[in-house]
């Protein structure tokens, strides 16, 4: 399975020839417009995906391909890495507090977590993949 994340700087619909030559299952890509309101081709092109932002031009989709199915997923509470060595706060966190982290499953087989960061330095937060029976 082949998974390909971009930031495209918005306007997608006007770049998605740059995708095609990679082929990909599931295009996780962030800085995109919401399909819903958007053209009828880029609305055609998406498919069943998965879109979150708070801004109609800018947010983060996931697109599934090759008959793919994708489902997000409803993850609620308080989490942290342990086992690392550091006083980042960003080790510690509340799922209300993340507004640009999407997880979701494929095909109910695999789960990851889609993260847009953005901000300065300092509000950066590490992005972590959870994979669950890779078939």
């Amino acid at each position: 399975m082949k998974i390909l994340t971009w930031n495209c700087n918005g306007a997608l619909r006007k770049k998605l020839f740059a995708l095609e030559q990679f082929d990909a299952d599931i295009l996780i890509i962030q800085e995109c417009e919401d399909p819903t309101q958007s053209t009828e081709a880029y609305r055609n092109w998406a498919g069943d995906y998965i879109w979150k932002g708070k801004n109609k031009n800018k947010g983060i989709g996931i697109f599934p391909k090759k008959q793919r199915r994708v489902k997000n997923l409803n993850w609620t509470g308080e989490f942290f890495l342990s086992g690392l060595h550091s006083t980042s706060p960003s080790l510690k966190w509340r799922s209300e507090d993340l507004q640009l982290f999407v997880p979701f499953s494929i095909n109910g087989k695999i789960t990851i977590l889609a993260v847009w960061t953005k901000g300065r330095e300092d509000q950066a937060f590490m992005s972590v993949t959870i994979k669950n029976g890779l078939s």
